[in-house]
């Protein structure tokens, strides 16, 4: 994912969305890198406390926000950010009963980054379907090899 985030630091003017951002532990290695359109959402206050304690600078262009995703993506306008993200858990426990992957689309002018486990969710999605209905293609998707520890795929879909 991380890789994937640094490919994209090409424009210091390119906006990104973390879904989930927790801590904000990749919104930092963005802004490490240079980037300042940036913003998180997450449900969990201890951590946004503690992001902001950690990164002040993210207090001070009020980058991170306090929602549920769900409540953030309706309120954001559409087409505002390039590039939406999401690591672990976050994407998998939102219900079905909410437009997830619509709205994630609305809001996104370039990509869309999952990294994110297959297999221990609660609202199973068929991603590539649901995005390919927005008129975004999948151009990556790595999955784990049967040997490997880890249970996350990473899906990259791009607006056609």
């Amino acid at each position: 994912l991380v890789d994937e985030l640094l490919d994209r630091c090409d424009n210091e003017n390119r906006s990104f969305l973390d879904l989930g951002c927790n801590r904000g532990r990749f919104l930092s290695i963005l802004f490490k890198s240079g980037m300042r359109n940036i913003e998180g959402v997450d449900i969990c206050a201890s951590a946004i406390d503690i992001a902001m304690k950690e990164t002040p600078e993210f207090l001070s262009n009020q980058s991170l926000h306090l929602k549920t995703i769900q409540e953030f993506l309706l309120d954001k306008s559409s087409f505002s950010v390039d590039i939406v993200y999401t690591h672990g858990a976050t994407v998998e426990l939102i219900p079905s009963s909410f437009p997830l992957v619509r709205e994630i689309c609305r809001v996104t002018r370039e990509s869309v980054i999952l990294y994110i486990s297959e297999s221990d969710y609660l609202y199973p999605r068929f991603w590539e379907h649901e995005f390919s209905r927005f008129n975004f293609k999948l151009t990556k998707l790595v999955r784990p090899s049967p040997k490997s520890s880890s249970n996350f795929s990473l899906f990259i879909f791009e607006r056609r």
